[in-house]
């Protein structure tokens, strides 16, 4: 066990260094709350991002490297789950992809003001992903003072939900 845990913090750690640290990806906590950390076209091309766009980064470059990775929404922030034979650990892109335990998750929930649930250990599904990245981006948008695109954003997600709703009352 000791050999397969230590496999698995190297490989992450590669992964790591490869998304994040060499190709210069890291948290913009300068301007949390610009709209283009939202955008992930703009994340690459800008190497800047918010916690969960740049865990999107390390999730989609770590699947191209087969490994067992997802999304994980704890609230006022987002990391990446490695989990495989019983083991996990948890990546936080934004803070240069230090590697942190469940515990270290439970930590970061209370000092955001939040109580412990076990469901923001739950894998992110993609709804729940574009859901949080469009309330993020108008959250975004009204600190930027764009209060019409906030509005808009608002709008779109309001309709997502209208259509979850309608989609499962007939079943």
């Amino acid at each position: 066990e000791f050999t397969h845990v230590r496999v698995f913090r190297i490989l992450l750690r590669r992964l790591t260094n490869f998304s994040l640290l060499k190709k210069g990806f890291r948290g913009n906590s300068e301007n949390y709350y610009e709209p283009d950390n939202l955008f992930i076209n703009r994340v690459i091309d800008r190497r800047l991002g918010i916690p969960i766009t740049l865990s999107l980064v390390y999730i989609l470059v770590g699947r191209k490297a087969n490994l067992p990775i997802y999304g994980v929404g704890i609230p006022g922030h987002f990391v990446v789950r490695y989990e495989s034979n019983g083991y996990e650990i948890y990546v936080d892109p934004f803070n240069g992809g230090r590697l942190m335990t469940r515990s270290d998750c439970e930590k970061l929930i209370s000092q955001l003001g939040y109580s412990q649930s076990e469901e923001y250990f739950a894998r992110a599904e993609p709804e729940f992903i574009v859901k949080r990245m469009f309330g993020n981006l108008a959250l975004a948008y009204k600190n930027s003072g764009y209060l019409d695109k906030a509005n808009k954003i608002v709008e779109i997600i309001k309709l997502i939900e209208a259509t979850d709703e309608n989609l499962y009352k007939n079943w």
